[in-house]
């Protein structure tokens, strides 16, 4: 008798992000931590990468589950590499989020009576290898250190605390799966952190689900999230060469209704010009012209009236964060010569 194999959708992941003209999330590629990716063999079960996310399929023979889950609800994690290196730079990122020492963690639980569930998060972590390292600003002591997982609470590590009160700590974690996990000193937690030893910054973040795999391959549930585009203020500084065209009459005129404090006279290299600043920040876009269009519309000359010149979008490129005093945000500098 033929045996017929086959494989069925259990759940997807979809990330989404405004930066995009469709909010399809392309810049990330989802894949299965080490640990996962042995967790779906087990389960008959494969990873299919999509553009903007993924699905997990498990597999049938002769239309029955080819292995039954063992828990209620399953855990999976998978990481979000960087496939656009300028995802960092367009993307809104609280300023404190160092991509070579953080990584972003997402977390859906209980998909069970939700065909979609939103991802709650993201909360930056720490990320540490297996040979772990800190330091303390005060000195600590207790009797047991132990090594307990985030969701689970369930000890994945455990040694006697040193005899001797100590600020610092060198540990290794052997045989411990990745993922998140507390460091505690007795009932007192030390550290929170993501453990693996896939080297920063080849990875953005961390998807951590738990399925409830009997619901699953009923339903197909989506987990998803959205991350949202940086936004900037807008300054253009104009360099006029015909010093027939007043300037400082000049204004700007947006189709999406976005509006520019200005003109003020300047001056730049010893030259004087006229700066425009949108008076709220503007979202940065990978493709801009189609949600907005920016002219600078010039005085009448002699009777005259020029056409109006249209101005170049903001990109990373020209965006950076600014200090004024105690307050810091994120400007975009494009110079226009006339």
């Amino acid at each position: 008798m033929s045996t017929n194999v086959s494989f069925e959708p259990l759940f997807s992941i979809k990330l989404e992000h405004t930066y995009f003209d469709d909010a399809y999330c392309t810049a990330l590629k989802v894949m299965p931590t080490p640990t996962c990716f042995a967790k779906l063999a087990r389960l008959n079960c494969r990873f299919q990468p999509a553009p903007d996310g993924g699905q997990v399929f498990y597999g049938t023979r002769n239309g029955q589950v080819a292995v039954h889950d063992t828990s209620p609800d399953e855990e999976f994690s998978f990481l979000l590499a960087i496939k656009n290196q300028k995802f960092i730079e367009f993307t809104d990122l609280d300023t404190s989020f160092s991509p070579s020492t953080y990584c972003q963690y997402f977390s859906g639980e209980n998909a069970s009576g939700q065909d979609e569930t939103e991802l709650t998060g993201p909360s930056f972590l720490p990320v540490t290898t297996r040979d772990f390292h800190r330091s303390f600003p005060e000195k600590l002591s207790g009797k047991n250190l132990v090594l307990v997982g985030f969701h689970d609470g369930k000890a994945a590590w455990g040694d006697g605390a040193p005899k001797n009160a100590f600020s610092q700590l060198s540990l290794r974690f052997s045989d411990v799966d990745d993922g998140r996990y507390l460091l505690k000193l007795d009932d007192v937690t030390l550290a929170d952190f993501y453990l693996t030893d896939i080297p920063k910054p080849q990875f953005f973040g961390v998807v951590n689900l738990f399925v409830d795999l009997a619901y699953a391959r009923e339903r197909y549930p989506t987990f998803q999230t959205s991350m949202k585009a940086l936004k900037s203020r807008w300054r253009y500084i104009i360099h006029g060469q015909n010093p027939k065209i007043d300037l400082t009459k000049s204004t700007i005129v947006s189709t999406n209704g976005d509006e520019f404090e200005g003109p003020d006279q300047q001056m730049s290299r010893g030259k004087p010009v006229v700066v425009f600043q949108s008076e709220k920040p503007i979202a940065l876009k990978d493709n801009p012209t189609k949600h907005h269009k920016f002219d600078l519309k010039l005085p009448v000359v002699k009777n005259t009236k020029p056409a109006p010149v249209a101005l170049l979008h903001a990109t990373t490129d020209e965006t950076r964060l600014e200090a004024s005093g105690e307050n810091t945000a994120y400007w975009s500098t494009i110079h226009v010569y006339l």
